[in-house]
């Protein structure tokens, strides 16, 4: 994430306002961040590339969830749930994965 990014989405998150881009007026929001990476970001803090203060104000819950290659079984649930959607009207409902592909 650019430095200007950083920037802006902390000000964001203190003022609880942003500006449209053209816009004149700060519009108020009531918002909840949920914000995930697979980077170490205490170590881009001491890299210079992120924002220590924009750090601190996200990290407020820590869940630490291990790489899908270390938790194999929810593969299957994790698929159906990406491929089984509700239908559009002009499309053809999935027809699902077959028992040999669930089992891996």
């Amino acid at each position: 994430m650019s430095p200007a990014l950083q920037t802006k989405l902390l000000r964001a998150l203190e003022d609880r306002a942003f500006q449209r881009v053209g816009g004149t007026e700060p519009i108020q929001v009531d918002v909840r961040f949920v914000a995930a990476t697979n980077r170490d970001l205490e170590q881009a803090i001491a890299e210079g590339r992120f924002r220590e203060d924009l750090y601190y104000r996200l990290h407020v819950v820590d869940i630490r969830v291990p790489p899908l290659r270390e938790r194999p079984g929810d593969i299957p649930c994790l698929s159906m749930a990406f491929f089984v959607k509700p239908p559009n009207r002009k499309e053809k409902a999935p027809a699902g994965f077959s028992a040999r592909l669930r089992k891996h």
